[in-house]
């Protein structure tokens, strides 16, 4: 209980001083973990705990082992009966199964963008592990969870018919069949709020809706429409109402092939249309470990959580929705795709960070780009979402071309008994504006609190006071250099041999938004 209080402390604005990022030391003398490739066989004999396989898969796999020599960043089993799939890793790193489910089949040629986009990820991580580039955290690999939560949401709605019946157009979009679902979910609210209007690029064609007028009929919505034969005119009309609402709330643009809007608008059409708190939530900004203790508690919490992710080198992505975790710490996924691909995927896997100071060196692109909505209906059911995750906090966190480094880092290592130059820039306050300082926290591997280290202003009334004689302002972009030249000594001497630990750091907040589109 003490150490969840530490953290909560030095979250947000504590006493005058905001934690931008934080530097965790690795000491020296923790242990490693022996990277282990899994081959056709090690995965056929990991698969057979999930599904049923044909009776010559280990003569198979035993076969395919002798051609290939290199491995497979995963193994995808089907089950012989049709009830359920698994994707065994290739690498030991990333856990053993990356994904499974316990109904359906996985078709990866047909498989739904997200889960393609799952599946890139892994690849990716595979690959820069295979390279060593990069070293597992330790907590990417966790111990079972003593409490566990099912699959809440039985919808498996999708973007075509019945779904887009009153957009006017192809596809209701991702985005908005993920906020849908949780709003169905949740069966809130009753009547829509205020209005909204925008243009639809493509078609160059105004888009309106009084939401006040829309009355949303939660009893006359199917869980699922794939046999349209089953439903009635009212309640197609009560899910395309549903659909459309959501969509013109989040300026979705739509286009023959594909509807798009950007998941921020979503956020705020949720707080300002639908009586939502909310809050908007990156893997980036909380790192790995963190991001997947917010979405545990939110599920404990019985809310389920909208998700978007991009691929590397992508401008656009996908948005879907957990809404459960197993005892392995794996996220029940609903794609919004009518259940295709439905089933539990690894999102700590792709925890992987680079060594040594070089932040300003990207680190994994799909890793960065994974975002959460928290969104608890305002009608006195749900425990408030964590103060310190909302915009009324003050939320500091870099723009694309941020960099947070070491000046006197030698290499990978550094001297914990020699002062540290500590050189961030190119950053922004999303959240409430603040009076008094900024730096960074120092962490253990553990995640214990170590040393807190103030910027060079501290003594002249913090960086706020230099830069700006009082509080700084939400959303105004910080390109000077703050520079903190304090002597890290934390570590316990070992041994009188041991001088330098390994070390990185990960950016305590970095802002990402883009298009998220799909069909």
């Amino acid at each position: 209980m003490k150490k969840k209080e530490e953290r909560k402390k030095w979250k947000g604005l504590k006493n005058g001083f905001l934690l931008l990022g934080f530097i965790a030391l690795l000491i020296a003398s923790s242990q490693t973990v022996r990277a282990e490739e899994i081959n056709w066989q090690k995965a056929a004999e990991i698969a057979k705990r999930y599904v049923t396989l044909p009776q010559d898969t280990g003569m198979k796999a035993k076969e395919k082992g002798r051609k290939n020599k290199t491995g497979s960043p995963y193994y995808i089993y089907n089950d012989v009966r049709g009830q359920g799939f698994v994707i065994v890793s290739g690498d030991d790193q990333m856990g053993e199964v990356l994904g499974y489910s316990k109904e359906g089949s996985l078709d990866t040629l047909n498989a739904n963008p997200c889960v393609k986009l799952l599946l890139s990820g892994y690849r990716q991580t595979f690959e820069v592990l295979k390279e060593g580039k990069v070293k597992v955290q330790s907590h990417t690999r966790t111990g079972l969870y003593s409490k566990t939560v099912a699959p809440m949401m039985k919808s498996k709605w999708g973007q075509s018919y019945p779904f887009n019946a009153k957009t006017g157009y192809d596809y209701s979009g991702c985005v908005a069949t993920a906020v849908a679902q949780m709003m169905y979910y949740h069966q809130w609210p009753a009547q829509g709020q205020g209005k909204n209007e925008y243009v639809v690029t493509y078609y160059q064609a105004k888009k309106s809706a009084d939401f006040s007028q829309s009355h949303y009929d939660w009893a006359n919505m199917l869980p699922d429409y794939r046999y349209l034969v089953q439903a009635t005119p009212a309640q197609i009309d009560a899910v395309a109402l549903l659909m459309n609402d959501v969509g013109v709330a989040s300026f979705m643009q739509y286009t023959p092939s594909a509807s798009g809007t950007q998941g921020v608008f979503a956020y705020q059409a949720l707080q300002k249309h639908f009586e939502y708190s909310a809050a908007y939530v990156t893997k980036a900004v909380e790192g790995p470990g963190r991001f997947a203790e917010i979405l545990r508690q939110e599920l404990l919490n019985g809310c389920p959580v909208y998700l978007e992710g991009r691929p590397a080198g992508s401008a656009s992505g996908h948005a879907w929705v957990t809404d459960g975790f197993d005892e392995n710490g794996l996220f029940h996924m609903n794609f919004g795709w009518e259940g295709q691909g439905d089933a539990y995927y690894s999102l700590t896997n792709l925890n992987v960070s680079q060594t040594g100071s070089e932040f300003q060196g990207k680190p994994l692109a799909f890793n960065r780009a994974i975002t959460a909505i928290l969104a608890h209906p305002n009608n006195g059911k749900y425990p408030e979402i964590e103060r310190g995750l909302l915009e009324t906090s003050p939320q500091l966190m870099f723009n694309e071309g941020g960099f947070l480094s070491l000046k006197e880092a030698s290499g990978k290592l550094f001297d914990p008994s020699q002062p540290v130059t500590v050189e961030m820039n190119s950053f922004v306050n999303r959240g409430k504006p603040f009076r008094g300082d900024i730096g960074v926290a120092v962490y253990d591997e553990a995640g214990n609190l170590k040393q807190v280290v103030y910027s060079d202003d501290h003594q002249q009334g913090g960086f706020t006071e230099r830069l700006y004689g009082g509080e700084q302002k939400g959303w105004v972009l910080i390109i000077l250099s703050i520079r903190l030249r304090k002597s890290v000594s934390v570590l316990p001497v070992l041994k009188t041999a041991i001088t330098v630990s390994s070390l990185y750091v990960q950016p305590g907040r970095m802002m990402v938004h883009g298009m998220i589109s799909c069909r």
